[in-house]
């Protein structure tokens, strides 16, 4: 009796280390809520600009100018609308920091309409103004991963083994869409500026984001203790997040363009702002220890993660800023550089109650603001009845991550097509990045890192009336 009772105790014991070892390894996550499907610097729009590998600002000569540095709408003659077509696929071929995974390559991929827009150029007196309308979906939030992975055995409290193997699933969905009026007005023959207003949360289909994580996982005892050695704790959990932006809010930009000669020097600043957002979450988990004859479940419940009653307020987006060389060889020939920063350590969410944090480092770690290059140039076939475009460009792009940044570059090649009225652009963006940082927030795997392509095909159409 009292050997029974002992191994009783023992079995107790280890049941209690097991669970609370489960709930350790579980992955209620305290990760970032935002997650970048495509680059998350703030770009313009249009397959002419793509295709220069988004060398835009100094050039800005088409009827998506506005996505880029609105003073350069004054070189826009007649009225035009446009249409920008666009397809975005990304790749993640992931690696652990801790353990084996198994089909981690994903691809998330989408397919909208990017960009529109009107402009109808008019004078006053001797003065040129050009106003216009946009549509653009500025950050596309498609993300997808799943795995299968195992874990490095962890040693137990007294004696033994626990073996982790498991499944993970998160998918991601969602947009961030502007409606922008602009005005550019030429001062000088050779000086223009542009103002133009973002409206975010305007979608009828709403501006936000929806993220969900599926995992189950399983952990097996390895003892010398026959009670123990073979038994399982299995563990379920499903979280749905979604963050919307509610109400109006907007942020402006401002621009100017100066053409000394056959340079063009332009110059763009994108102001912060801080958008309303709502904040809905939910999370159950389920464990179940077997070992006969004392298997143990735990039925579904709903998990208190420290934000699921908070609803938050104040989504501070980051101010950016650029520059942009450009210089016309010959009618046929032009080319540009362009430098962009980005101030990604002011970016901030702020709940109803509590302090400011970074969406990017919720978990901590300093968030350092980024610097992209982009280059690119244009050669011009003219012929009587049809002009046809050459483009091609580069770029370096880091992404903002907790404590360090993600490299990532770029290159680019486009084509266009001009025939009377019309204007054809089409362009091909590749950017990849190598063993960056795509997630550190779940303690059962630890870092995610992962070699990393965007495949981004652009299609444009002009119509000058």
């Amino acid at each position: 009796m009292q050997e029974e009772e002992k191994r009783m105790k023992i079995r107790k014991s280890w049941l209690a280390a097991g669970m609370i070892l489960a709930v350790a390894l579980s992955p209620a996550r305290a990760d970032e809520p935002i997650k970048f499907g495509s680059t998350p610097n703030p770009v313009g729009s249009g397959g002419r600009a793509v295709a220069w590998g988004g060398a835009f600002i100094a050039v800005a000569d088409d009827a998506t100018a506005a996505s880029w540095n609105p003073a350069g709408l004054v070189q826009l003659e007649t009225p035009e609308c446009s249409v920008v077509f666009s397809y975005l696929d990304r790749g993640e071929s992931m690696d652990f920091e801790r353990g084996e995974a198994a089909a981690s390559s994903e691809v998330a991929s989408h397919a909208d309409i990017n960009y529109a827009s009107m402009v109808y150029p008019f004078h006053i007196g001797k003065v040129n103004l050009v106003p216009s309308l946009n549509y653009q979906r500025l950050y596309e939030l498609d993300r997808r991963m799943e795995f299968n992975y195992t874990r490095e055995p962890d040693l137990l409290p007294g004696k033994g083994w626990l073996q982790t193997q498991g499944k993970a699933k998160v998918e991601q969905v969602g947009a961030l869409t502007t409606v922008t009026p602009a005005l550019a007005a030429q001062i000088t023959p050779k000086i223009s500026l542009g103002l133009s207003v973002n409206f975010w949360g305007l979608d009828p289909w709403g501006d936000g984001w929806k993220t969900q994580v599926q995992q189950r996982s399983q952990e097996t005892v390895s003892s010398p203790d026959p009670l123990w050695n073979g038994a399982t704790d299995v563990y379920t959990s499903e979280r749905n997040e979604e963050f919307r932006l509610s109400g109006l809010n907007w942020n402006w930009q401002a621009g100017f363009l100066v053409k000394p000669g056959n340079f063009t020097i332009g110059g763009v600043f994108k102001s912060s702002f801080d958008a309303d957002l709502v904040y809905d979450y939910e999370e159950v988990q389920t464990w179940f220890w077997t070992k006969s004859p004392s298997p143990v479940f735990t039925p579904p419940y709903f998990i208190d993660h420290p934000y699921a009653n908070e609803h938050w307020r104040k989504l501070t987006w980051p101010a950016s800023y650029g520059l942009g060389l450009g210089y016309r060889f010959s009618d046929a020939f032009s080319m540009a550089l362009d430098v962009n920063r980005t101030e990604w350590s002011k970016f901030k969410l702020k709940p109803e109650q509590g302090k400011a944090i970074s969406p990017i480092a919720m978990a901590g770690g300093v968030v350092r603001d980024t610097t992209q290059v982009r280059g690119g140039m244009e050669y011009l076939i003219i012929k009587p009845k049809v002009v046809v475009a050459l483009r091609g460009g580069g770029f370096y792009d880091p992404e903002p991550r907790a404590g360090e940044q993600a490299e990532f570059y770029g290159l680019s090649l486009g084509t266009g097509f001009g025939r009377g009225h019309f204007v054809a652009d089409f362009a091909y963006q590749y950017r990849f990045g190598q063993d960056v940082l795509v997630d550190n927030s779940d303690s059962t795997i630890g870092e995610i890192r992962a070699d990393v392509f965007d495949r981004f095909l652009v299609a444009s159409l002009i119509y000058h009336f």
